[in-house]
């Protein structure tokens, strides 16, 4: 009995950090899952290929909303609320053209447009986020974070297709 009362603390706090930590990489793996969707979303998106006769055609993001930035960005937030639906998402678009010169979606782009318009083939859609993971546990937070809770982020690059 005297060395269960010894070990067992121990044991149960291993247990919770196993448990905290896999939180917290599964977090990261949805975070990063995500925004590669995001971006490949987005990347298909603002580059829709004109029909055989010519005409524009009109894309549809995954989830059946059609390609503007609004849509793009609420298409993220639901993508993004699988992690964590009580958290406000604002995620980080960014085009880059050929040169590498970058433009913030939705906002002006001096280079070529703005928002999905700006994605021309050959430039690259990059979708940045953030987010602050809660460690639960006062002690597992002192060990892996910083006022119980630890910065994840992740990225998603696709390119413009055309």
């Amino acid at each position: 009995m005297v060395e269960f009362a010894l070990v067992a603390p121990l044991a149960f706090l291993l247990i919770i950090g196993i448990v905290v930590v896999s939180i917290v990489v599964l977090h990261q793996n949805q975070l990063a899952n995500a925004s590669r969707d995001i971006a490949r979303a987005a990347a298909v998106c603002g580059s829709s290929p004109p029909d055989p006769s010519g005409n524009p055609t009109i894309s549809k993001l995954p989830d059946g909303a059609t390609c503007n930035d609004v849509d793009l960005l609420s298409y993220a937030r639901a993508q993004l609320a699988n992690i964590d639906s009580s958290n406000t998402w604002n995620p980080t678009f960014t085009v880059l053209n050929v040169s590498g010169v970058s433009c913030t979606v939705p906002g002006a782009c001096t280079v070529s447009g703005s928002g999905l318009a700006s994605c021309q083939q050959g430039y690259a859609f990059h979708v940045a986020v953030t987010y602050s993971q809660p460690l639960y546990v006062p002690l597992v937070s002192n060990l892996f974070g910083s006022g119980g809770a630890r910065t994840l982020t992740a990225s998603g690059v696709a390119s413009c297709e055309q």
